[in-house]
C-alpha cells in the first residue's frame, strides 16, 4: 500500500475494505479506513481526495460501530480546513459530518 500511488492506492484500499467486509473483521475495517486517511493526508489531486471521501462515507455509513463512527468524525473534524479547501468535496463532507452526528445521538 505505501508504495502504491494515486488511483491504484485507491484500489487497493478499496479490495481490503470489501475483504474486511466479507470476512466480518471488524479490526480490518478499522485498519482499512486507518489507510484512507492515510491516502487523504497524502492526496495530491482533487480526484483522489473526492474518491476516498465518498469511500469513507461509504464505509461510516454501513458499519454501525460507534468507534468507528467517533473515529471518523474526529478525522474530519481534525482535518476539516484542509478538506474545506477543496470544494468539490465540501458537500460529502458535511453530509457525512451530518449523519454520524445524528447516528451518534
Amino acid at each position: 500500500f505505501l508504495n502504491a500511488s494515486g488511483q491504484d492506492r485507491f484500489v487497493l484500499v478499496q479490495e481490503i475494505i470489501d475483504i474486511a467486509y466479507e470476512l466480518a473483521d471488524s479490526k480490518l475495517i478499522f485498519e482499512s479506513v486507518d489507510l484512507i486517511y492515510t491516502g487523504l493526508d497524502q492526496s495530491t489531486s482533487t480526484r483522489h481526495t473526492r474518491d476516498l471521501i465518498y469511500l469513507l462515507g461509504s464505509v461510516v455509513s454501513t458499519n454501525k460501530d460507534l468507534a468507528l463512527q467517533q473515529k471518523a468524525l474526529n478525522y474530519l473534524l481534525t482535518d476539516f480546513e484542509q478538506l474545506y479547501k477543496h470544494s468539490e468535496v465540501r458537500p460529502e463532507v458535511f453530509r457525512i459530518i451530518g449523519n454520524l452526528k445524528l447516528e451518534m445521538m
